[in-house]
């Protein structure tokens, strides 16, 4: 007897040649996620940026009182200095308020030859707020206190 050979039909599967709706929902979806994570950075290192920019002015600012303190120094151990009542700390006053905000608040308390000059400021921006959608009030208020001799 004769092997015979059987005919097995062929039917060549067909190559896929691109993505089906599923795979192209699912790219989306994890790139959408990045994108926000990306996004959601970029809003906090903003918020920080701003807490970092008014704690420099309130330096720049201390440290300016503190050298119109020693320049006019007998003024300085005379209380001069003390309140925002007259003169320079008026003018000092004004531009603390305009760089830091209108809540923005200085105190100066003389010791002899010591002096410690303690800013406040509105801080908002640098707030926190947390995984479940509460906001920290560590920082709604800044402040920096700056202790040096005259």
């Amino acid at each position: 007897m004769k092997n015979r050979m059987r005919r097995q039909s062929y039917t060549p599967i067909a190559k896929q040649s691109g993505f089906n709706i599923v795979e192209v929902i699912i790219a989306m979806l994890i790139i959408t996620i990045g994108l926000l994570g990306l996004l959601s950075m970029q809003v906090y290192t903003l918020k920080g940026n701003q807490s970092s920019y008014l704690r420099s002015q309130a330096t720049i600012l201390a440290y300016e009182l503190a050298d119109a303190m020693r320049a006019q120094r007998f003024e300085a151990l005379d209380g001069g200095f003390d309140d925002g009542a007259g003169g320079y700390r008026t003018n000092w006053d004004a531009r603390l308020a305009a760089t830091l905000g209108g809540g923005a608040a200085a105190n100066v308390v003389r010791n002899d030859n010591e002096v410690q000059i303690t800013i406040n400021w509105n801080d908002q921006r640098g707030e926190v707020v947390d995984d479940a959608g509460d906001v920290s009030n560590d920082a709604d208020v800044g402040s920096l206190t700056f202790q040096t001799d005259i």
